[in-house]
């Protein structure tokens, strides 16, 4: 199934009596009039321009920035469009994105002694400062411990008392932050107002103080004891920081809010690139038909992109989201919003750097009705991916991996209903499905001084949230799998669940409302080693209620595949086997343990496909699933699923280094090589780095370690070699390109675009100004947004100093939203992304013809059709070049019909397109052996 973004359009078009204001910082004149600034040759300057014609602007105008400049400042709007016609921000010209900065560089300091410096000047207006720059870096505040925390020895709710940490007579933190746990979930931060003897004074609000949890200091010059530890003095409004050297490429945020909508709606903004803000970068707060597509966002102090309380009909698709110290995406209650296609990276990285609260150091908030968030990949979240709730919410194919590890008691995905009061909560039927998510780490740190053990889950049921369905989702690496607190009225269907402390966990958390009307079934659990159980029931009372129900599910510990389903019956840990499960519950008549035994863990291999599309992942081994299927040597994934593999020959698979992404640096003083190896049936025993060709220059540090580092480079391409070697003596390799200070630009691309045309093709067309040593352009396609194929390969003209044209044909067009990019490759194998651009084709089948399935074997084909109805039709195989390789006429009958051809060809993608009098349809197709 396609994923829903291709639906939407953000692309204006077509509006009658629309204007277009151009901007540039380069080339731009705010002295010009507004005639002249519809000439992208002689734009407007500056934000503060913008934000003084605005409220001239009308419904369908759209403001462009240039790209390739910077504009510093915040925009606020104070003009609506329309539902039908946007005001709308976006950029025009060649290069990377427009920059909206709220950025200020110091480049003035003091040195205080003792490696502190101080910003000569005061850096800004603001009364807090909550994230700054380093070398483009983020860095939290300096703090006290400089790791884990301190434990709070007495409170009276508005003070703390640590006897064993705390001396105002050495050390007086008034004025500093303290940094509370109050609980597993809640971790807010506070002004020290006073202090005295072992006691530290501020004005709590929120949550109580616990005795015995845990606390640290940060934000006081004392706390920057080590490189880049750094503090804001909101009085003198001055930055200090911790360098062995006098500081460079500092920037620090001076602007609250990139733009503010101010009570306006129906605002579009694409491609645009926001940063350095100290609070918020778009402030959407309650306001209705916001559309925010391919935009970038980094360095926020807060929230990227804010919604609270609801949003109506926000849309944010296919953007970017990296170091912002609380919540990318803060939707709210927002009804019918659409949050999809986007990148999330490091999102409340930094203990104390989030805001208060219990959904800080969050990815994505949706809380609303008839949302949808999809399609997102969302890699190292301080608490929650994705926070949901809401009437006929949809969560589907997510990709999360690497959460819960600043705060604790939440999943990598996890669900809190907003409805309260006593007795069953009812909502219209929401769905999680088709997620994988991955290493919910758990936060102990600071907390529950009791407990020695994480609550961090893969996905989290919490609340007796109620009228759930979760359907083909895979969870791996949690201590708990997937956690229904009180769940009801759910199902639970086709998930894998693997290496979790236990993997299902179904507990009766509210007696009054029960865990009634749950239905398990077709699931795979699965245990890693013996200390995890594939299976937790805790009904409170002696059995699982009667309106529970299990079958065809899979319970597995190869390990030990005993009794590997855990059951607390009235407060009694009674631990049964599969067969003693299914006579004591009644449940689970199909059910199956795993198909094969184990002596190591290293024969277990967890396997995923993160993306849209097919994925064949080769195993160097045979492998059983644990529904016994053989697979040997490869697996093919479809999008969005994962298996759970035995080895079952002997054959050592060889490991996998990975040396890490070429490097394009200009002048550091350290180049760092960030190795890494795996070895699926054992461990890595030794790493080695070699550099095998470049300058004589450049010695390597820690070459024995998988990271290493090097200095002393000239300028030049180098390229180092990682060699890792397994527990078996087997070998891996891989090489990184590092290119220090010889940057050369192959090409010069002016123009790339993508039109729909009447036939059903696109048309890419594109032309440079400039090519050295250019060798080819690989023309690469998506359904998503994010994930590519080749296309097809255009030959350069190597060098040339004026203008090209080049073309290339998309003969075969997806329904929905096409993305194309180029690969600009030089002769020395260097290369370069173009931007992103695409085309809609509304699908208008009548759908009496679906393609069922495609096999293209070794020398033949083979075709799955179904038909609504008897019809005639032709269909014909093609290359991707769009030549016709073979054509037939075919009478389809009602139902399944099968097209059999004897066919040799080499391996590669084609395309099968069948047309009839009402519709016509095409898939591609790969070779297979």
């Amino acid at each position: 199934m396609k994923p829903l973004l291709i639906l939407l359009s953000l692309c204006i078009s077509g509006i009658a009596n629309a204007t277009n204001y151009y901007f540039s910082n380069s080339i731009g004149d705010d002295s010009r009039t507004s005639l002249q600034a519809q000439n992208p040759a002689t734009p407007w300057k500056s934000l503060t321009k913008l934000n003084t014609f605005f409220s001239t602007l009308v419904a369908g105008d759209s403001v462009l920035f240039k790209k390739g400049d910077t504009f510093y400042g915040s925009i606020t709007v104070t003009k609506s469009g329309t539902n039908a016609s946007n005001i709308s921000f976006g950029a025009f010209g060649t290069g990377v994105k427009p920059i909206i900065s709220g950025f200020t560089t110091v480049d003035t300091w003091t040195d205080l002694g003792g490696n502190i410096w101080e910003s000569s000047n005061t850096v800004s207006t603001l009364s807090t400062c909550n994230i700054i720059s380093i070398a483009g870096k983020n860095f939290a505040m300096g703090r006290q411990p400089k790791t884990g925390y301190w434990t709070i020895g007495s409170t009276n709710g508005n003070s703390i008392t640590d006897a064993s940490k705390l001396n105002a007579a050495t050390t007086n933190w008034t004025g500093a932050q303290v940094v509370l746990r109050k609980y597993r979930w809640i971790l807010e931060k506070f002004t020290i107002a006073s202090a005295s003897a072992s006691t530290i004074n501020f004005s709590n609000s929120g949550d109580a103080i616990q005795t015995g949890w845990g606390y640290f200091i940060q934000n006081d010059v004392r706390a920057c004891t080590q490189q880049n530890d750094w503090a804001y003095n909101s009085t003198t409004r001055k930055l200090a920081i911790y360098s062995s050297s006098n500081p460079g490429n500092i920037d620090v945020p001076t602007i609250d809010q990139g733009i503010t909508l101010n009570s306006k709606d129906y605002i579009s903004i694409n491609n645009l690139d926001f940063r350095g803000f100290n609070t918020t970068g778009i402030n959407t707060t309650s306001r209705t038909g916001i559309k925010i597509q391919n935009c970038d966002f980094s360095f926020i102090g807060v929230n990227a992109i804010y919604g609270y309380p609801n949003s109506s009909g926000l849309k944010v698709v296919n953007n970017t989201f990296k170091e912002i110290n609380s919540r990318a995406i803060h939707g709210g209650s927002s009804s019918n919003a659409f949050f999809s296609g986007n990148t999330l990276l490091n999102i409340g990285h930094y203990a104390g750097m989030g805001s208060n609260g219990d959904d800080s150091y969050t990815g994505i908030i949706s809380n609303g009705d008839n949302a949808e968030v999809s399609y997102n990949s969302i890699t190292n979240v301080g608490y929650c991916g994705i926070r949901w709730d809401g009437n006929a919410a949809v969560i589907k194919n997510n990709f999360v991996n690497t959460t819960n590890y600043i705060k604790d008691d939440g999943g990598g995905i996890y669900c809190y209903p907003n409805q309260n009061g006593p007795g069953p909560q009812s909502f219209t039927q929401r769905t999680v499905r088709d997620n994988i998510v991955i290493n919910s780490i758990g936060a102990i740190e600071g907390g529950t001084p009791s407990s020695n053990a994480s609550e961090a889950m893969g996905i989290y049921n919490d609340g007796t949230s109620p009228n759930v369905d979760y359907i083909n989702n895979t969870i791996a690496n949690a201590r708990l799998g997937l956690f229904l607190n009180g769940a009801h009225e759910s199902t639970i269907s086709g998930n894998t669940i693997y290496n979790c402390s236990r993997g299902l966990y179904i507990l009766n958390y509210q007696p009054s409302t029960g865990i009634a009307n749950l239905t398990v079934n077709n699931n795979i659990l699965a245990s890693k080693d013996v200390g995890q159980y594939s299976a937790y029931f805790e009904p409170s009372g002696t059995n699982m209620p009667s309106s529970f129900s299990a079958n065809n599910n899979v319970y597995a510990r190869p390990l030990d595949d005993t009794r590997t389903i855990w059951q607390d019956v009235n407060g009694t840990n009674v631990y049964r086997t599969l067969a003693e499960w299914k006579t004591a519950s009644g449940q689970d008549v199909n059910s199956q343990k795993s198909p094969m035994a184990v002596t190591t863990a290293y024969d277990l291999r967890f396997v995923y496909n993160e993306t849209a599309v097919s994925k064949t992942i080769s195993l160097g081994a045979n492998y059983l699933d644990l529904k016994n299927i053989a697979y040997p040597g490869t697996i093919t994934l479809a999008p969005y699923s994962s298996a759970v593999l035995i080895k079952n020959d002997a054959t050592n698979v060889l490991p996998v280094a990975d040396a890490g992404i070429d490097q394009v640096i200009s002048l550091p003083t350290t180049v760092i090589l960030p190795g890494t190896g795996i070895d699926h049936d054992g461990f890595i025993s030794a790493y080695s780095w070699t550099k095998i060709s470049g300058p004589v220059n450049g010695v390597i540090t820690g070459g024995a370690t998988n990271t290493a580092s090097v200095t002393g480079m000239i300028a030049g391409i180098y390229k180092f070699e990682l060699r890792v070697t397994d527990n078996r003596g087997g070998v891996g390799r891989d090489t990184i390109l590092v290119n220090f200070g010889s940057i050369v630009v192959p090409v010069i691309l002016v123009d790339f675009s993508a039109a729909a045309k009447s036939n059903k093709t696109t048309l890419l067309q594109w032309k440079t100004t400039s090519e050295i040593n250019s060798d080819y352009f690989k023309v690469e396609k998506s359904a998503d947004g994010r994930n590519f194929i080749q296309m097809g390969i255009v030959n350069a003209y190597g060098n040339s100093s004026t203008v090209k044209n080049y073309q290339m044909t998309d003969y075969f067009p997806e329904d929905g939203m096409n993305y194309y990019r180029l690969k600009m490759v030089d002769k020395d194998g260097q290369y370069q992304y173009s931007n992103i651009v695409n085309v809609n084709f509304k699908n208008v089948n009548t759908a009496s013809v679906e393609i069922m399935s495609t096999g293209l074997y070794q020398n033949h084909i083979d075709i799955k059709i179904s038909s609504s109805k008897e019809q005639t039709a032709s269909f014909a195989i093609y290359d991707a070049s769009g030549r016709m390789l073979f054509n037939s006429d075919i009478i389809l009958q009602k139902g399944v019909n099968a097209v059999y051809k004897n066919m040799m060809l080499p391996n590669a993608v084609y395309y099968f397109k069948i047309v009839t009098s009402e519709e016509m349809l095409s898939v591609p197709m790969a070779k297979r052996n």
